[in-house]
């Protein structure tokens, strides 16, 4: 699940690890036994906790995911790339959500973010700061004239929600239980892309607390969508440079807001273990 390459992580995602560790046998010595239906919502769970907290905290991406790599492990850009993404969404996910219970709105957003933001969430921002913040959006510039990067959403919104001060705090199994229903309309959810899909100034509700890993699956799809129209493939160089500008960019941005004190360059490069490198290049579909 910690694979930077992975499609989705709800729609199919059981079977075709199922698939992969029969495949792989001999490579990864478990029973396909072991790994059941309540394993994918727990490390779901554990990864959404890291990275809410990880926001909370203000951590850079290369510390937010120490504590979910394991030993044996290597851990390169591409990951920071991929979890970079994913705690982007989380925080698009959970003001559209209103979900502030652990981490304040004011918390969540940041003008970094305005580049992904659809108008609607916006201007739902904008009404929920209390007091707007001076300069938020250019002088020149109003809520909606930002072309996104992906298309992405509230009431009784908390703004002295305390969060976890220290890794201890931090319960990794703390999603799993309002993870367990992901799975439930995965499938066939209409995501047209005219609004952000969060109810907002009236329209249709698509995404609820218990759709963070379905909404994934929806924004993984979306920049692939963006670079197939930018190309007019499906595969190939240009294809996959398309998509990979669009993560590298949010990757950017997010270093830039939460830049740690590690020096991104020297940990470019990494000599993977053979079982992580075949998951990497072969768990696709």
């Amino acid at each position: 699940m910690l694979s930077p390459n992975l499609t989705t992580y709800v729609t199919d995602t059981q079977q075709h690890i199922m698939d992969f560790i029969k495949e792989h046998g001999d490579l990864f010595k478990i029973s396909e036994g072991l790994f059941d239906d309540t394993e994918l919502p727990t490390i779901r769970g554990s990864i959404k906790t890291v990275l809410t907290t990880s926001v909370s905290k203000k951590l850079s991406i290369m510390d937010a995911l120490k504590p979910i790599i394991h030993s044996g492990m290597e851990v390169d850009s591409s990951h920071w790339t991929r979890f970079a993404f994913l705690r982007q969404c989380l925080r698009m996910f959970l003001i559209g959500v209103s979900d502030h219970k652990k981490v304040a709105l004011r918390d969540l957003f940041s003008p970094y973010l305005i580049p992904s933001l659809h108008p609607d969430l916006q201007h739902h921002i904008m009404s929920q700061l209390h007091p707007p913040r001076p300069g938020l959006w250019a002088s020149d510039e109003s809520p909606g004239t930002h072309q996104s990067l992906i298309d992405t959403t509230c009431d009784d919104v908390n703004h002295d929600t305390q969060v976890a001060d220290s890794e201890e705090d931090v319960d990794p199994n703390a999603d799993a239980v309002a993870d367990a229903d992901v799975d439930a309309d995965a499938d066939g959810i209409n995501d047209d892309g005219a609004d952000s899909g969060f109810g907002l100034q009236g329209s249709p509700t698509k995404w609820n607390k218990q759709k963070f890993w379905n909404y994934i699956d929806a924004m993984l799809e979306q920049v692939r969508e963006s670079a197939h129209r930018e190309t007019g493939t499906r595969s190939g160089s240009r294809y996959e440079d398309a998509y990979r500008k669009v993560m590298i960019e949010i990757l950017q941005l997010d270093l830039q807001e939460f830049p740690g004190r590690r020096k991104v360059p020297t940990l470019m490069k990494t000599t993977q273990p053979v079982w992580q490198d075949t998951i990497q290049k072969n768990l696709l579909w």
